[in-house]
């Protein structure tokens, strides 16, 4: 891998004597934006750990309780939590039971063993009884 680019800033004088005066406000934002960048590169970042996100898949059976769930957010909270795929549980040969409407849900962030977790208090959409996967991605800011 090539070695992150070393401009942190552009200058009046670099854009030359033919640069017309509404140059400098453009350059305010472009120069912060461009430190920034900067940082993250030599920082080594990556967008997951700089968004500090994670994938969930949680078990639920409709109208049961869901149990709390730790996640791995870097040691931030959770701040958003949505559901990104429902998957109908069948048993044997027998299909699940399709949701009966947009799954949503109501949680808030919690504590799990010391850690940041996730509790769901309800879980809407579902048919009472079925079993569901649900994938959710859980996210920090």
């Amino acid at each position: 891998m090539s070695a992150p680019p070393s401009i942190r800033q552009i200058t009046r004088e670099a854009l030359g004597a033919a640069a017309p005066d509404w140059a400098d406000e453009l350059l305010k934002p472009l120069n912060t934006v461009l430190g920034q960048m900067q940082d993250l590169f030599t920082n080594n970042l990556t967008p997951r750990e700089n968004l500090a996100q994670q994938w969930v898949e949680v078990t639920v059976t409709g109208g049961a309780a869901v149990p709390a769930f730790g996640v791995n957010l870097k040691g931030r909270t959770a701040k958003g939590v949505s559901v990104e795929r429902v998957t109908a549980l069948g048993s044997g040969s027998t299909p699940g039971t399709a949701p009966t409407a947009a799954v949503t849900l109501i949680w808030a962030p919690t504590s799990v063993e010391g850690k940041p977790g996730v509790a769901i208090s309800s879980v809407f959409g579902l048919v009472a009884a079925a079993r569901y996967t649900l994938t959710l991605l859980v996210k920090a800011e």
